[in-house]
């Protein structure tokens, strides 16, 4: 297959994968204005028969005295984060957003956006409707490779973006560990992808894990209609999966299907 990325919304159907390499999937939007945590509350009741598991959201405000320079730290609510029985769907209801994720095992695209869907129609049931300024659609994948006890992994068997190392005349060991991020407009639709590369912890005896992270996402947005919201995310999906295919070479693929 070319490693070709092709920006024009017409990319070739998305291949199908034995074991997709996804580990977490994220659709994200960012209301332009806030939800109070009195109706987070209320939302989170709405989902509690399948989202039985609850946990707060915090973060922390810095706030400095100006007559004496000294600075507190004040616990600040963020919403909170909803689980499934066996914590593979998760749901984020946040004050400034609203956040649907799947973690593995993938089940296909039809299965994830269908989830996304019903819950978000089950949240602006109470919420009402919002404006959306902000849609991300996000793919982690673990590129697990086996590898024989004290042989170096060649990450550009697997992928194609790869770290580039400066000699300076010395003799290094192989790469132990490594990370590689870039963001960049995609110059179509108003996309912006952030791609990040790099090794990770492997749950697996003799091998070394490869984590390729994409995240497709647009903001500035002011989307009202639900369709125009799953809309783009199915565009967004299709340059995801170019980027994807792009990146990984036929060795991954024969991961992706063993």
């Amino acid at each position: 297959m070319a490693n070709t990325l092709r920006l024009d919304g017409t990319a070739t159907p998305a291949r199908s994968y034995k074991r997709p390499p996804a580990v977490e999937t994220v659709i994200e939007l960012k209301y332009r204005t806030p939800i109070d945590e009195q109706t987070i509350k209320k939302v989170a009741k709405k989902f509690r028969p399948h989202y039985p598991r609850s946990e707060r959201q915090t973060g922390v405000e810095y706030r400095v005295d100006i007559k004496t320079g000294k600075i507190d730290t004040v616990p600040e609510w963020h919403g909170l984060k909803l689980a499934s029985e066996d914590a593979a769907d998760v749901l984020f209801i946040r004050t400034m957003g609203f956040s649907h994720i799947r973690l593995a095992p993938y089940l296909g695209w039809n299965r994830f956006i269908d989830g996304a869907t019903r819950n978000w129609v089950t949240a602006i049931g109470v919420i009402g409707r919002r404006a959306i300024s902000r849609v991300g659609l996000r793919y982690m994948n673990r590129l697990d490779v086996p590898v024989q006890k004290d042989k170096e992994l060649k990450i550009e068997d697997y992928l194609r973006i790869i770290p580039i190392t400066i000699e300076f005349g010395l003799k290094w060991d192989p790469i132990s560990t490594y990370l590689v991020h870039f963001t960049r407009s995609l110059g179509v639709d108003g996309f912006f992808v952030n791609v990040s590369t790099g090794t990770t912890d492997s749950p697996l005896v003799n091998h070394r894990s490869l984590l390729l992270d994409i995240d497709v996402y647009s903001d500035g947005l002011n989307l009202l209609k639900d369709s125009d919201i799953w809309n783009l995310a199915a565009k967004m999906r299709t340059y995801k999966n170019d980027i994807f295919e792009a990146t990984v070479t036929d060795n991954a693929r024969a991961l992706f299907e063993t």
